[in-house]
């Protein structure tokens, strides 16, 4: 019995692994699809050479897009030049061969699988950086004790999100939230040493009440010199902004709020007693807030647990 010719590169029952009855890869089918139509996955020639370059001079055509007088082949080649002008492109994901750019091993017939890119965070310089930072500023005020602090604000207002809360088996409950745009900005910082929390309520946050906030904490240590971080807001970079002498402001890494412990705080403050809570006015608002903060600020064992990280705890605050 005869059996018919197939051409040379073409895919055939037999080919396939356990007789055809496996899956084709997907890579390998992307290939061949791309390819449809020519009965072979494609494989442009070499890359060009500088000496292939089109020629510049009389009867070169228009930028080397037309072939000279004489030549023999397609459109756009050169006479010997068997690569084309423009770059091949292979399918998605596919990896460029070093020899014949083309995706595919030195057979050039397959290509791996799409490659799924990995995302790998890059290390806080804060991390590597904070003991060198507490260290110039220590030296720079050897009679003051020396505070680490991190500051922050947060926006707190009548509209809140339901969070999770203990209910019946079967029973979905229902919470009351209101879509009211009123809001009040609070300041806070924490000392993570030992769990100083320092809050004020503004109705604005800007230069004016920034400055304010600063002076209050300067207040409070009048003898010692704080290094308070920060993230680069437009208010904590103002030029008129006005910073006590007993304080240092240093900078956040960008884009890295798990750096600043003073978040988890304004996490707490979010659950409780905001969370599942409605308020129709602005006044309770504040109560609210107020007393919350009050009770934060007399449990210092609190703060600290929540906002006493390794990398901070562990840092020396007095240069020797």
């Amino acid at each position: 019995m005869s059996v018919a010719a197939r051409p040379a590169g073409s895919r055939h029952r037999s080919d396939c692994p356990n007789g055809g009855l496996e899956r084709e890869p997907c890579a390998a089918r992307l290939v061949r699809l791309f390819a449809r139509g020519s009965g072979r996955c494609p494989r442009p020639a070499q890359r060009r050479t500088p000496s292939s370059k089109p020629d510049r001079g009389a009867g070169a055509g228009v930028a080397g897009t037309v072939a000279t007088s004489g030549a023999k082949g397609p459109v756009g080649h050169r006479p010997g030049d068997q690569s084309p002008l423009r770059k091949p492109r292979g399918p998605p994901g596919a990896r460029l061969d070093g020899v014949s750019g083309w995706p595919g091993t030195s057979g050039g017939r397959c290509c791996p699988g799409p490659s799924i890119p990995r995302i790998i965070p890059k290390p806080a310089r804060l991390l590597k950086k904070l003991q060198a930072k507490v260290d110039a500023v220590a030296v720079g005020h050897p009679h003051q004790p020396l505070r680490l602090m991190f500051e922050d604000e947060a926006r707190f207002g009548r509209m809140s999100d339901p969070i999770r809360c203990w209910a019946p088996p079967g029973c979905r409950p229902e919470v009351p939230t209101h879509r009211v745009r009123e809001y009040t900005h609070v300041f806070g910082s924490v000392s993570p040493q030992d769990g100083e929390l320092i809050s004020l309520i503004l109705p604005h946050a800007d230069t004016a009440a920034m400055s304010l906030y600063l002076a209050e904490v300067a207040r409070r240590h009048p003898r010692e010199h704080i290094l308070m971080f920060m993230d680069r807001a437009g208010w904590h970079q103002a030029k008129s902004l006005v910073v006590p002498e007993n304080i240092t402001v240093d900078w956040l890494p960008p884009y890295s709020p798990q750096c600043n412990p003073q978040e988890l705080v304004w996490r707490e403050v979010r659950r409780q007693p905001f969370g599942n809570h409605d308020y129709d006015s602005m006044g309770r608002v504040e109560t609210a807030l107020e007393g919350r903060l009050r009770q934060l600020e007399s449990s210092p064992a609190q703060i600290q647990s929540l906002t006493g990280f390794d990398w901070i705890v562990n840092v020396r605050l007095n240069a020797k």
